[in-house]
């Protein structure tokens, strides 16, 4: 239980503000309504990257599901994004392949990952249009 006891909530059109008194001072907090939600690096991720240096691509899907094309092979699975690191696990549907887990960097241009187990590190382009 805090010491100082609940805070005297108000709102206004500008926001809502929290107040009370602690230890003889009165503490004033104003928070405003945010504008826009800020992005996450899964939701940056989301969208359609082609290999730097290579023809490959990796879809990222919005329900969770990926694609990667590598040599004209492809690959499926499901990605989940780490809650608490910028990190992203691959899941193939194929039994015999491993699940892998890459630390993220990503903006909305770039991707790049890097296997946590190997250090192998793969660089992506955003792509706007399928590849013919």
């Amino acid at each position: 239980k805090d010491e100082f006891g609940a805070f005297e909530v108000s709102f206004s059109s500008e926001g809502m503000t929290w107040s009370r008194m602690e230890e003889g001072m009165q503490v004033t907090v104003s928070l405003s309504r945010a504008e826009e939600k800020p992005k996450s690096p899964a939701d940056w991720a989301i969208g359609y990257w082609q290999e730097e240096k290579e023809d490959h691509t990796l879809l990222i899907r919005w329900d969770k599901n990926y694609r990667k094309m590598t040599d004209g092979k492809r690959a499926s699975g499901y990605w989940v994004f780490h809650a608490h690191k910028s990190e992203i696990a691959l899941i193939p549907h194929d039994p015999d392949q491993k699940i892998s887990w890459w630390a993220v960097e990503v903006d909305e241009k770039k991707l790049r990952i890097t296997n946590v187990h190997t250090q192998e590190t793969v660089s992506y382009v955003r792509r706007d249009t399928w590849m013919e």
